[in-house]
């Protein structure tokens, strides 16, 4: 197709070999096995000239976007074997989803602007199933259990703390108790995430407190809702970045969630995502920083 689109724009052999940096004979050779093939002559031979035939016009506009095609095809393969191009999908639970994954997003854009995402938020027990089933290529959530094939990197660790709309009294507290919670309805998290909730729980149980419960809520943006609402305070995750009007203080006593990168054990990672892995540590020890209290 590059033989005949030069011949075409140059008018002869000799130039179209300068122009693709090959010999003369090997481009009369090419055009000889070319018409042979199609069983149609493309060009008329007037001396040292080559003059295109009707019918090398009419084909030309197609082999011009046949050859784009293919130079971007080419491009795109270099690109994602350089791992400059390609389309990552993450699946991540919601107490990821708000603020670790966008930043490890962020991050890892400056050093690969051409890659796409496609992000998916679920619970934990759902994420794990979509990189169970090769749905997406890495996971951000807790750790998965009950899928021995999935292969899990701990990134960090978030604390359960407690929000209150700004102006609330335990707002003025530096730490929230369990005892401090009495006199308020509390919503926890729970659905779809027992032991987080049997955990929390706990710290009521071995004080022999019985909080006024009003709401489960198994994520935790939508916490921050409810709360804004007035519907009480919560528990939630420290990863979760609160909303305009609910302020967190840290919980006692500490409860610790750990947050992983998980991957299908069966396929090895490739260099875009192994990237951005790096990525969403980096961007989890930055926000570890400044959420743990010492």
């Amino acid at each position: 197709m590059k033989v005949i689109t030069a011949v075409i724009s140059t008018g002869s052999t000799s130039a179209a070999a300068q122009l693709l940096n090959v010999s003369q004979p090997a481009i009369s050779k090419t055009i000889k096995l070319i018409e042979s093939e199609i069983q149609m002559p493309l060009f008329e031979r007037t001396g040292r000239k080559l003059r295109p035939t009707p019918q090398a016009f009419t084909i030309l506009p197609d082999l011009d976007r046949m050859i784009s095609s293919h130079e971007s095809i080419n491009q795109r393969i270099e690109e994602v074997r350089l791992g400059r191009r390609g389309v990552i999908k993450v699946a991540a639970a919601a107490m990821a989803s708000s603020g670790l994954v966008p930043n490890a997003i962020l991050r890892y854009r400056r050093e690969h602007p051409n890659v796409d995402f496609a992000v998916t938020t679920s619970t934990t027990k759902e994420v794990s199933r979509l990189v169970y089933e090769n749905k997406v290529d890495v996971g951000v959530c807790q750790r998965s259990i009950g899928y021995s094939s999935i292969c899990s990197q701990a990134i960090s660790s978030a604390l359960i703390v407690c929000a209150m709309p700004d102006s609330h009294p335990l707002a003025n507290l530096d730490v929230v108790t369990p005892e401090d919670l009495m006199p308020y309805h509390l919503i926890v998290s729970n659905f779809n995430e027992p032991v987080l909730g049997a955990r929390i729980a706990e710290t009521f149980t071995r004080r022999g407190l019985h909080p006024l419960r009003t709401l489960e809520c198994n994520i935790s943006l939508t916490s921050f809702a409810l709360v804004s609402a007035g519907l009480g305070v919560a528990l939630v995750d420290s990863y979760t970045v609160p909303i305009v009007g609910v302020t967190t203080r840290p919980y006692r006593p500490k409860i610790a969630l750990q947050v992983h990168t998980i991957f299908s054990g069966d396929q090895p990672l490739s260099p875009l995502v192994s990237a951005f892995c790096d990525c969403v540590a980096q961007a989890a020890a930055e926000r570890h920083r400044s959420t743990m209290p010492g």
